[in-house]
């Protein structure tokens, strides 16, 4: 019986862990915006992924060293992330806005704030930053 209690909390706790695509983002058009997302690997958080939502709706699950790019219509939008809704606690959001150009580019790195915390910072880097860190990452097909 323990042994079967054991099996069912670690497939539970593992069902949190899917990364990749979460919902689909309203159609973008032909002049859209990308947003790449970069997720740098860490050892703090290291096994969860980070859900990212724009405009409110959760997108894509981010693995650790990860990073995926998000089509959007040009615009104003916001950008949050965050533990899996079924984590434990739901922290703090802190909330980007952006306004996006037709046809732009723009990169985001998403980490923990700090040491002890558990919310998620999401902070636009300039564009040398962020082709450096996608080097140094893999992508994660959405």
């Amino acid at each position: 019986m323990r042994r079967h209690i054991l099996i069912l909390a670690a497939a539970l706790m593992l069902a949190g862990c899917a990364y990749g695509p979460l919902n689909a983002l309203p159609g973008a058009g032909p002049d859209a915006a990308e947003l790449v997302i970069i997720r740098a690997g860490a050892f703090l958080g290291a096994g969860l992924p980070y859900d990212v939502a724009v405009d409110s709706v959760d997108v894509f699950a981010l693995k650790p060293g990860g990073y995926a790019i998000l089509k959007v219509a040009p615009g104003p939008h916001t950008i949050v992330a965050r533990f899996p809704k079924n984590f434990p606690k739901d922290p703090r959001r802190y909330t980007l806005s952006i306004n996006a150009a037709p046809n732009e580019r723009l990169y985001f790195t998403v980490e923990l704030d700090s040491l002890w915390g558990n919310d998620i910072k999401t902070t636009q880097i300039d564009a040398g930053q962020g082709e450096a860190l996608m080097k140094k990452s893999a992508y994660q097909p959405g």
